[in-house]
């Protein structure tokens, strides 16, 4: 097994458990201010917007709870490990997710200090899911005062009846076609209701890099791969990502292609093509004329930028200094972006690739790839379902192509050496008891032999 391009998808959760941080005795919650902790958030200023904010995080996804009979708490299962830390975040501060109807969700509210509960019922309206182009995932609820309100992942906003009941005749009728344009269709539905939102808090989320994840891809640099990372996340964190996984070294001269915020329109279009091509086609040159043998050079660019980069005019010469790079990060890319870059690489150089990812979103990508690798963890067990071969963690991947990968190789090239002369050996043997019958044994010989062969 000969791999000279791999895939990475940034996995940067931390699959080990809870051991690296014993200190936290909360799985998925590390966050400590006395001021929201407790039910001390009551005595903030801006309480009611504070309340707010727990509750789109309580409200708004499409996660499933499960109680442990044990302990009394909720544990659940959630398409991402953020969606999962929100609920488990929003329990903390007193809005428990305890319950999913096709119809409703039901959270337990502590509202005083004594620690008394309230259960409250908000009617899920309509779901809109999350897709890669929006980049945001919302919710249409009635609550119990019968207020119809728009929960947009940390944002809301109050819709009045007639224009909640428009808008739905809309979208059940886009959500209910059958064409080709549905997904369209209901990208543009969900862009009528989503806007005019009331900014009302933001989240983050710590990402850890697993246990020897930069040595694992230090030695597969060692090793002649070439590797290419394909995440979603934003260039900066991408570069960071780069950094302490050691695909960026000190020294490593960046190349950054991106491309300016345009409306769509044929002209700008065309110029923006223009401009990215122009960039591309510099680059290339800086790194010919480099005159220092030991210079390195990593690509960086965007799905905006991409997007131009895999049209057919363009991505060959996108793909000649990618591989004149010796790392490649694409940021901001969808899942569709990931397996065309695969596809790219793959037909375009005729090298062996492999793609490795932990997530739903990385499926496209390591069925693209000649050897797709999923790793099993907080991120479900689509891509395992969908890979070649499965691990447990990122750094299992060292051994993989570089011990059994060569091991594999030499034993199909030991066999391919004995095909012919077995082939030689039961001809022979077929053929060489009687005169009188040696054309007659010669056809059967050579018919086994072509079976068995």
């Amino acid at each position: 097994m000969s791999v000279q391009e791999i895939q990475v998808e940034s996995s940067s959760n931390n699959h080990e458990g809870e051991m690296m941080t014993p200190r936290v005795p909360i799985k998925g919650f590390g966050f400590e201010d006395v001021r929201l902790m407790n039910g001390n958030w009551l005595r903030e200023p801006h309480a009611d917007d504070i309340l707010l904010f727990f509750r789109i995080l309580a409200i708004c996804h499409t996660a499933i709870p499960e109680l442990n009979e044990e302990t009394g708490k909720y544990t659940y299962e959630a398409e991402s490990p953020d969606e999962a830390s929100f609920l488990t975040a929003a329990s903390e501060f007193g809005f428990e997710f305890c319950k999913r109807t096709q119809s409703s969700v039901y959270v337990h509210e502590r509202l005083s200090s004594s620690g008394q509960t309230i259960e409250r019922e908000y009617k899920i309206l309509n779901l809109l899911d999350f897709t890669s182009k929006r980049k945001r995932m919302s919710v249409v609820i009635r609550d119990e005062e019968g207020q119809i309100f728009l929960l947009c992942k940390g944002a809301d906003r109050k819709l009045d009846e007639d224009e909640y009941s428009a808008w739905n005749a809309e979208f059940h009728k886009a959500k209910t076609s059958i064409g080709s344009d549905r997904d369209d269709l209901l990208e543009k539905i969900s862009d009528m209701i989503e806007k005019d939102l009331i900014l009302v808090g933001a989240t983050a989320v710590e990402d850890k890099l697993q246990k020897g994840v930069p040595q694992c891809i230090d030695k597969l640099a060692q090793a002649g791969l070439k590797l290419w990372v394909l995440t979603g996340d934003k260039m900066e964190t991408a570069i960071n990502i780069g950094y302490s996984c050691s695909l960026l070294r000190q020294g490593m001269k960046q190349i950054c292609i991106t491309v300016m915020n345009s409306e769509g329109g044929s002209h700008e279009s065309k110029a923006v093509k223009e401009n990215i091509l122009n960039q591309l086609t510099k680059a290339v040159q800086m790194v010919k004329l480099e005159k220092d043998p030991h210079a390195a050079f990593a690509l960086i660019i965007d799905g905006k930028t991409l997007t131009y980069a895999l049209e057919d005019d363009m991505k060959f010469q996108f793909l000649a200094l990618a591989v004149d790079c010796a790392s490649v990060i694409c940021c901001r890319v969808s899942p569709k972006q990931k397996a065309l870059v695969t596809r790219l690489v793959k037909e375009g150089t005729g090298k062996t690739t492999l793609a490795i990812g932990d997530g739903a979103n990385d499926v496209g990508m390591i069925q693209e790839a000649d050897i797709g690798v999923g790793i099993s963890g907080v991120e479900g067990m689509q891509a395992v379902m969908a890979s070649d071969f499965s691990i447990a963690q990122f750094r299992f991947l060292e051994r993989l192509p570089v011990v059994h990968g060569h091991w594999c190789y030499k034993k199909i090239a030991q066999m391919a050496d004995n095909c012919p002369l077995k082939k030689l050996q039961i001809a022979k043997l077929l053929s060489g008891h009687c005169m009188g019958a040696q054309c007659f044994e010669w056809s059967i010989g050579s018919a086994i032999t072509d079976l068995l062969v």
